[in-house]
Formats: structure tokens, C-alpha cells, sequence
């Protein structure tokens, strides 16, 4: 009976290491896409080139999504914690709470991306 209790918390932590990256990764893609994109936004401004007005409706279309990104990661931080408090001391949380960090970094840079592409685009 006590192997299967193992295999049952070993399932578990394998389960929630997965979706700690998974969350995690994906925090980084959208913060490093969001540079890229105002890296490209500010050199065509720079350059004269007038930005698309897609390259604005894509990247409100992201920054809406932070929100309920930021939600997700509040509510699997607790989840976490819920779950597994008798191991809260062995937990490694840092990739869930970096990419709670992270989300606002990215909502404001997609934010930036929106707006000098909106800007560019009616001048």
C-alpha cells in the first residue's frame, strides 16, 4: 500500500514539474517574441518604413491574452502550494513565480509593440 502512495506523489511531481515548465517556457516565448517584434517595430520606425497595421492588431491580440496568462500562473502557484504542502520546503516554484514576474514584462513590451505600430502606421 505504501508503494503505491509513492508512485501516486512521484506522478504527482512529475505531473506538476510539467506544467511548471510548460507555463514557464511559454512565459519566455511570449517575452522574447514581444522584444523581437519591438526590436522590428523600432528599427522600421527608425528606418522610415511604416509599420503594418497587422503587426498592431497581433500584438493587442497577444497583450490580451496576459491577463488571463498572469491569472493561470496565480492560480497554479496556489495549486501547487495546496497540493503539496508537506513538501513545500523541497518544492521548486521559481519557474512559476518568474513567469508571474514575467507576464507584466511581456504585457508592457507587446503593449510598446501596439502602440509605435499604431503610431507608425497613420503617419
Amino acid at each position: 500500500m505504501e508503494k503505491d502512495s509513492n508512485k501516486q506523489e512521484v506522478k504527482q511531481d512529475d505531473k506538476s514539474k510539467n506544467i511548471q515548465n510548460i507555463y514557464f517556457f511559454f512565459t519566455v516565448g511570449l517575452l522574447l517574441f514581444g522584444l523581437v517584434m519591438f526590436i522590428f517595430t523600432a528599427v522600421n520606425i527608425q528606418v522610415g518604413i511604416i509599420n503594418s497595421v497587422v503587426i498592431a492588431e497581433f500584438s493587442q491580440i497577444v497583450l490580451f491574452y496576459h491577463l488571463p496568462h498572469f491569472i493561470i500562473g496565480i492560480v497554479l502557484l496556489f495549486v501547487f502550494i495546496n497540493a503539496i504542502k508537506k513538501k513545500l520546503t523541497e518544492m521548486k516554484l521559481y519557474k512559476t513565480i518568474a513567469g508571474i514576474i514575467f507576464t507584466p514584462i511581456s504585457g508592457i513590451i507587446y503593449l510598446a509593440v501596439m502602440l509605435l505600430a499604431a503610431l507608425s502606421s497613420c503617419s
